[in-house]
């Protein structure tokens, strides 16, 4: 099932989607797990500033920091419009104050929610490494200064930074990379058209996956870069693939778009082609999600993905979709749900 090791998180569709669950894990990786303030305090224009008795550390691609906005709320369907009516319109910037005197602003952030077992939890609004300037591994924090440009009362907060999923956001390139039975399938139905002059997009990671073959799939790392366009799109293997040719696949062979989201560092945006039966999987890629917004591609519901590509049914009629349509902010909240499982 899509979702099984989901993350809660909200979703905006502008550059990039926010959202953030600080790390609190794991045995045999990199780890700092600080909490900086577990007392109440007033944010504004004047900037607190948290640290810790030692200095916060960069240990791997993955550091966040939160502030809690409530320890006790409930457990609600649209955790966007509870995560915004806590914030109250407030708008937050931080500074990571590095200890060789570098500073790093964050402004980018999202919620977290943390369910208890009564089926509340705790909120928090956080600034996320995937969508702000992360230091480099290795990097000392001294401080964190934080502001708002209205008053915002928080009840805490605090840092994380984990090296467990570094190979998730950032997966090593192939040392070389061989046609598979998906690739010649995309080859089979949308190749021998030249190559496009416009600039490429590299892509850390493309998988290929069949709804007509149990667990068929296959995966390029750094070796195929994507250019997007009005007209379609178009996979350019690199100079590490072997018997890879180019494959242009045009807008209207991609009859939905979806998502995928395995914690807070590996969001997957998903294209379904009902005519070869293939999914595309783009790693971190918000220019796709920006695409099929573009586009007007559906962004599905989880249950027709399952029932497409588990069971081979057909997708709904576009005009099923019609509603997400009337807005970005309709279409984000649909990416949103559909990175959620619904």
């Amino acid at each position: 099932m899509r979702g099984v090791i989901l993350v809660l998180m909200g979703a905006l569709i502008t550059a990039t989607l926010t959202g953030c669950d600080p790390l609190k894990f794991l045995p045999g990786f990199n780890n700092q797990d600080v909490v900086l303030s577990d007392k109440p305090a007033m944010l504004g224009t004047k900037p607190i500033r948290f640290s810790a008795d030692e200095p916060l550390r960069i240990v791997g691609k993955t550091s966040d920091f939160c502030v809690t906005l409530s320890k006790d709320v409930p457990n609600v369907e649209d955790t966007d419009a509870q995560f915004e009516q806590l914030m109250a319109g407030a708008k937050l910037s931080a500074v990571l104050n590095a200890s060789d005197g570098k500073k790093y602003p964050w402004t980018c952030n999202g919620w977290s929610f943390y369910p208890n077992n009564s089926g509340r939890g705790r909120m928090s609004a956080c600034f996320r490494w995937e969508c702000n300037q992360t230091p480099p591994t290795g990097t000392e924090i001294a401080s964190i200064d934080v502001s708002s440009d209205r008053p915002l009362q928080i009840f805490g907060a605090d840092w994380s930074s984990t090296s467990a999923f570094d190979h998730v956001s950032d997966p090593p390139p192939d040392k070389v990379a061989i046609s598979s039975k998906e690739y010649r399938e995309l080859e089979a139905a949308y190749g021998g058209k030249p190559a496009w002059s416009s600039p490429a997009l590299t892509l850390s990671k493309l998988e290929l996956s069949s709804n007509r073959r149990r667990a068929s799939s296959s995966t390029y790392n750094s070796t195929i870069s994507v250019r997007l366009s009005d007209a379609g799109l178009q996979l350019q293997p690199g100079s590490g693939a072997v018997g890879l040719d180019v494959v242009t696949i045009p807008t209207s062979a991609v009859n939905a778009c979806s998502m995928t989201c395995w914690g807070s560092l590996a969001r997957e945006t998903e294209l379904l082609l009902s005519g070869p039966g293939i999914q595309l999987s783009f790693l971190n890629k918000p220019e796709v999600i920006e695409w099929c917004w573009s586009n007007r591609i559906p962004m599905v519901l989880g249950a027709d993905h399952d029932s497409w590509y588990y069971h081979q049914k057909a997708l709904p009629p576009r005009e099923t979709y019609a509603k997400q349509f009337e807005s970005k902010a309709s279409y984000g909240h649909q990416a949103h749900q559909s990175c959620m499982g619904f």
